[in-house]
């Protein structure tokens, strides 16, 4: 396979994380929000619609890698799901924030579960192909640093766009229900166009090996391979991290900071210096190697997370000290772990041939644990007596409830980072290829 992208090329494929950025950030923020303050169900059973949606979303991940790996059309064994997964994803999408708000309690969990099980299958059948497709294209160790990078120019500028238009969008309409579904309208239309460019990015080889191996076979080699294990590790314990940062992010803004028409001002200000550090962390990562330059971006967010552990008032002091540093590091954790990857499932066989699969068995993995997380937070919130809003009426919360909000933005992820720091000292994949594994444990900084 040809080495090396033209710019165009890694543009193209870089505009298909519109989708699964905008998706997801909107999802991810706002969703559990949506379903306590907006459509009045209790916060167990909102998690719990989170929970239904990502456990039947990660057991469709390897099978939707394992069916791209043995589609054979004259498109290719990848880009046909880009084509045909575009519209679903769009409709799904909207029916997720079309529910009425007048239903009855059941009918809203059924239908809202329902809406949210069909957006995750789409969603499915677009990214496991899409993630596989990048290192396929791209099989050099900076190559796909630089893939990487430019995927996540679009991830975070589109992150940016989710996290502060939704409530422009929703502030301004005649009630809550009405504004996110008038939101739904508008994502839709970037959600369905951006597959259409990774489809139209490369044109996949028209004979590939074909793939033999088996399902279950594939579970075991991956799971046995420690460099799999490890850069999983890393990549799980970043992103259910920021999952839980951005699940509660607005909760915190409203109920600890009461800052919560600041709100998109204040995040806006993060994503954007995240997108300038990009090169930052680009250069780092050629200078030392992928593993460094994420330990140096973990450290410094989880140390960063902690300072949201102070008292509110001392948080306000320091904010516009400690957001744009947010930014700096984040922009690490969108590219380092992302970059990593290739290199750890490619471990596993030393072939591209299968990899759909290996993704499909990663983000099962990811999913289920990040889909327990959530369920987790929602839960504890509702045991901590958090009392949902009204038509954005702010109603005053029990200590007990601040507290816990106070302590899951921080405390959890910064957790999570150190375990992603432990695995990324002790992975031994660098530009001069993958070391044997029984030297990993004398591996260090």
């Amino acid at each position: 396979m040809r080495q090396g992208l033209s710019v165009r090329q890694k543009i193209f494929y870089g505009a298909g994380d519109i989708m699964g950025t905008t998706a997801f950030t909107i999802t991810a923020t706002f969703l559990l929000f949506y379903f306590t303050d907006v459509m009045k169900i209790p916060s167990f059973l909102a998690g719990l619609i989170l929970f239904l949606g990502a456990f039947w979303d990660a057991l469709t991940d390897p099978w939707a890698g394992f069916v791209s790996d043995r589609t054979r059309t004259r498109f290719g064994r990848r880009r046909p799901f880009f084509l045909f997964t575009a519209l679903p994803i769009g409709v799904s999408f909207v029916l997720l924030f079309a529910v009425p708000v007048s239903f009855p309690l059941v009918w809203k969990f059924i239908l809202l579960t329902l809406a949210y099980l069909a957006y995750m299958t789409t969603t499915t059948f677009y990214m496991v192909p899409y993630l596989a497709y990048g290192m396929e294209i791209e099989r050099s160790y900076d190559g796909r640093t630089s893939v990487t990078a430019w995927r996540m120019f679009f991830s975070i500028a589109f992150g940016l766009v989710a996290l502060v238009v939704p409530p422009m969008i929703w502030n301004s309409a005649p009630t809550a229900s009405e504004g996110y579904f008038i939101m739904a309208l508008i994502f839709a239309v970037p959600l369905i166009v951006s597959p259409l460019f990774p489809f139209f990015a490369w044109r996949e080889p028209a004979a590939l090996p074909e793939v033999k191996s088996k399902f279950f076979d594939n579970l075991k080699k991956a799971l046995k391979s420690g460099h799999f294990r490890k850069g999983s590790l890393i990549y799980i314990t970043t992103w259910v991290g920021i999952g839980v940062v951005e699940a509660v992010l607005l909760y915190y803004f409203k109920y600890v900071l009461f800052l919560y028409d600041d709100f998109s001002l204040i995040v806006g200000v993060m994503f954007a210096v995240a997108i300038l550090a990009l090169p930052l962390w680009v250069f780092i990562s050629k200078k030392l190697d992928k593993r460094k330059a994420y330990i140096i971006g973990a450290a410094a967010f989880g140390l960063l997370l902690c300072v949201l552990l102070l008292p509110a008032q001392a948080v306000r002091f320091v904010l516009w000290v400690i957001v744009p540093l947010l930014g700096v590091a984040l922009s690490s954790l969108h590219v380092m772990p992302s970059a990593i990857l290739p290199e750890a499932i490619e471990a596993v066989s030393g072939t591209i041939s299968g990899q759909g699969a290996n993704y499909g068995i990663l983000t099962f993995i990811h999913k289920t644990i990040n889909g327990l997380a959530l369920w987790g937070v929602s839960g504890i919130l509702s045991l901590a007596g958090y009392i949902p809003s009204q038509d954005n009426v702010y109603v005053p919360q029990p200590q007990s409830a601040v507290d816990t909000i106070h302590v899951i933005i921080a405390a959890v992820p910064a957790v999570l980072l150190a375990i992603g720091i432990a695995a990324a000292a002790r992975l031994n994949i660098g530009r001069q290829g993958v070391s044997p594994e029984k030297g990993e444990k004398g591996a260090s900084l």
